[in-house]
């Protein structure tokens, strides 16, 4: 029938995650089922805490591909968010998903002097942005 426009995004978000994080292949593993869904889980605990509007944002910027100047930063409280076990930063979080997908650590990414949060040094603020194309991510040797 009728579908919130919260609801319309969310689905639109999950989309444009990476097709690396597609989840198994035909025949997989039961532990890629399991990993899949504990990172749908988290990414929709992620999705309830954003309003509309920083959804909204979001979704724009990743159908840019952060090519657009104008993509704003997209705050979230500067927690993690746990499941089980597994904790994520919700900055580590929308990088892997929607942009490197074999992302493991916070200390890879760098943000970009594009982001309004760059000057500020991490202790200094409660929120973080969740824009993935806000961070670049540091080359391994």
């Amino acid at each position: 029938m009728f579908e919130s426009r919260r609801s319309v995004i969310v689905r639109r978000l999950w989309r444009r995650r990476c097709p690396c994080v597609t989840g198994p292949k035909p025949g997989g593993e039961n532990a890629d089922q399991e990993a899949l869904s504990c990172l749908k889980l988290v990414t929709h605990t992620l999705f309830k805490r954003l309003r509309d509007e920083q959804l909204e944002m979001l979704a724009r910027s990743l159908e840019a591909r952060g090519t657009d100047d104008c993509t704003d930063c997209v705050s979230f409280p500067r927690i993690e968010l746990r499941i089980g076990k597994q904790r994520y930063w919700p900055q580590l979080l929308t990088c892997k998903l929607f942009r490197w997908p074999d992302l493991k650590h916070l200390s890879q990414l760098k943000r970009l002097c594009i982001c309004e949060c760059c000057g500020r040094t991490p202790g200094e603020s409660v929120m973080v942005c969740c824009n993935p194309y806000h961070f670049s991510r540091l080359c391994e040797p």
